[in-house]
């Protein structure tokens, strides 16, 4: 939940959330044939920048051997508005954007994973 504050001759509190947006996961263990992994997420996102970083720790044992890694994702959010510029500037026209991996529901501005189908114009 991110709380931002407004001002109109006082101050005002909305609490705004934002749905399946980049954002810290507990950690998840997953057990399978005698070996146990377990994955913490953390992100880092700031929207005036249109960023989020995503940090991953990942704990992997076997045997009573454990072999541990981080690592880290740099990603760029775009709005919609930038993606169907650039795909008119390359010669394609928008005829729908729909939620990810659907082929019927069209996107709205609450979905942050979205697919353009074009046609060349």
């Amino acid at each position: 939940m991110k709380c931002v504050r407004l001002y109109w001759k006082k101050p005002v509190e909305l609490n705004i959330r934002i749905p399946d947006s980049p954002s810290s996961i507990l950690p998840e263990t997953f057990k399978s044939n005698g070996t146990e992994i377990t994955i913490q997420t953390t992100a880092e996102t700031d929207l005036m920048n249109q960023t989020t970083v995503l940090h991953k720790k990942v704990e992997i044992i076997k045997n009573k051997i454990t072999d541990r890694f981080e690592s880290t994702f740099h990603h760029v959010l775009w709005t919609p508005k930038d993606l169907q510029d650039t795909l008119e500037m390359s010669g394609l026209k928008t005829a729908v954007i729909l939620k990810w991996g659907s082929t019927n529901v069209h996107a709205t501005s609450d979905d942050w994973k979205i697919m353009f189908v074009c046609k060349k114009m």
